[in-house]
């Protein structure tokens, strides 16, 4: 029961992330002049490299792609001739060109930081967008049916949220139901237990005191010998240490009567 109670909470967060990770996106702010002129797009993409050119005739689109362009890149590594403007970052690792009529980027892939590899991948769709001649009303159209897609996933991770919440109620009700008749079970083996200790007490209390008396019994007579072993080792210390100690009175009594005796000598012939 705890595993399904377990497995019940995890559906029910996985579905609560699922449904405010589906919150339904805004829709892209299309070009806000007119997409009227001709204009080209094209772009290469290896392992080793991206490459991205466009032409146009409209002049709304060059001031689109400049306004983006600085919007996402800034003024570093910027240099501006009139109405050129050229981006160079990391070694040249990035260069943009974007003229009134042309934009040329390239990004080296081996000499660029992650970071800016992934700055300018994002850019890529908006840039063709931008660069190209599409009808904004499409990508409008696109975009809303992205919306409707995503607010049919979002309505239906609410729906399985509420289904998850009813079936962890239900859950933690079976859960509660179940530890209540346990604890409930215990109990009544807690009580029945005790009434048969108390009933068998008397009969055990007799056979209880007696093994407790054998047992001090024994533990006293442990301690004292114990006891009388430490005794006897300590009296064995004592006996050694006072040889030991006669021994070396002795020896020095034997060394002062030495001095003496040479002492003595010496004194004799003197006299003499």
């Amino acid at each position: 029961m705890k595993t399904l109670f377990q497995i019940l909470c995890i559906t029910f967060f996985s579905l609560s992330v699922s449904a405010q990770s589906t919150t339904p996106p805004d829709p892209p702010a299309p070009p806000s002049s007119s997409s009227n002129g001709s204009s080209s797009v094209s772009t290469s993409k290896s392992d080793n490299s991206l490459r991205f050119k466009a032409k146009w005739s409209n002049k709304s689109r060059y001031d689109i792609l400049k306004n983006y362009l600085l919007d996402q890149l800034g003024e570093d590594g910027l240099t501006v001739s009139g109405n050129t403007y050229k981006w160079s970052k990391e070694s040249n690792a990035f260069n943009c060109k974007l003229t009134s009529k042309t934009m040329n980027l390239f990004l080296d892939y081996n000499e660029a930081s992650r970071s800016l590899k992934q700055q300018v991948d994002d850019m890529m769709d908006n840039l063709k967008y931008a660069a190209g001649n599409g009808k904004p009303e499409d990508k409008v159209k696109r975009a809303q049916k992205e919306i409707e897609k995503h607010e049919l996933k979002y309505r239906k991770a609410v729906i399985e949220i509420e289904r998850a919440k009813k079936e962890l109620e239900r859950a933690k009700r079976e859960l509660e139901r179940k530890e209540l008749l346990k604890e409930r079970k215990e109990k009544f083996k807690k009580e029945y237990k005790e009434q048969k200790d108390k009933k068998e007490g008397k009969s055990n209390n007799f056979e209880q005191r007696r093994e407790a008396l054998e047992k001090r019994n024994i533990e006293r007579k442990m301690a004292f010998k114990e006891r009388k072993e430490a005794l006897e080792q300590r009296r064995e210390e004592i006996i050694k240490e006072r040889k030991v100690r006669k021994k070396e009175i002795l020896e020095k009594r034997k060394e002062l009567l030495k001095e003496r005796k040479e002492e003595i000598e010496k004194e004799k012939e003197k006299s003499i």
